[in-house]
């Protein structure tokens, strides 16, 4: 099945589970997004966890905003605010051929550029 067969069937609504580096990819931040995909529009909703300069752990919550066209998956994160964070992250990924995988890069400036992926929690059948 190719990967554009695949984005037409396999819908992204559900629980994801992912990672994003930053720093050179130097630094790894984990989070878990619940998305819901109706046709080609995504909006959700991610969690994640980071570890401050200040060595106080904080949890942050983010909007997911997006468009799906064929295999490609373009999305804007914006901070709710929480912990001090207020700012939107462009993403950019393309979906494996199986649905259960988007791999990719954010942006948020011209020098604040990292890769990420995000696992499906449950497979898609």
């Amino acid at each position: 099945m190719t990967a554009t067969a695949t984005t037409l069937t396999t819908s992204l609504t559900g629980a994801w589970r992912g990672s994003y580096t930053h720093n050179s990819g130097t630094q790894r931040t984990e989070f878990s997004a619940t998305l819901e995909q109706y046709g080609a529009t995504l909006s959700g909703l991610i969690e994640e966890y980071s570890e401050e300069p200040d060595g106080v752990g904080r949890v942050h919550f983010a909007r997911v905003e997006g468009r799906v066209a064929g295999a490609s998956i373009l999305f804007a994160k914006t901070y709710s605010g929480r912990a001090g964070w207020v700012h939107t992250i462009d993403y950019e990924g393309d979906l494996a051929d199986d649905g259960n995988l988007i791999v990719g890069i954010w942006r948020f400036s011209a020098t604040w550029v990292g890769a990420f992926e995000m696992r499906r929690a449950s497979p898609a059948t």
